[in-house]
């Protein structure tokens, strides 16, 4: 089963790859801030500079941490268009809405499975 029908295919795969590309060189970008400023350490004169040093590092792994994560949601969503499973809501096997795809390409849960999950773990997200 597949809900991809409406939905052009090739068009959700590109949109995919695209994002993916986006992620990689934040992803990159980030880490590799990351080791310049984990680098200047040896340079940093005082706690201060540290300071500062610190915090830019935390963030940048923060964001590129989420980055990562959204990668592999990306990746697992390409794997699942291959095997025809692209679009079918992981928790109940229904088709995911078109449109919640357009909005979440990496979507694997219709709305009402989402609400679920979130209410059930504690989180909302309003994207989802």
């Amino acid at each position: 089963m597949t809900t991809t029908s409406s939905l052009n295919t090739e068009a959700v795969r590109q949109t995919i790859e695209a994002r993916l590309e986006v992620l990689h060189d934040e992803i990159v970008g980030k880490l590799g801030e990351m080791a310049e400023v984990l680098q200047s350490l040896d340079h940093i004169g005082d706690r201060a500079d540290l300071s500062v040093a610190d915090d830019t590092s935390s963030s940048d792994l923060a964001d590129a941490s989420r980055d990562i994560a959204e990668y592999r949601q990306g990746l697992a969503a390409l794997k699942r268009l291959d095997h025809d499973l692209y679009g079918i809501c992981t928790d109940c096997a229904e088709p995911i809405p078109d449109d919640r795809l357009q909005a979440q390409p990496f979507a694997v849960r219709c709305r009402d499975c989402q609400t679920h999950s979130e209410k059930a773990s504690g989180i909302r997200h309003e994207s989802m």
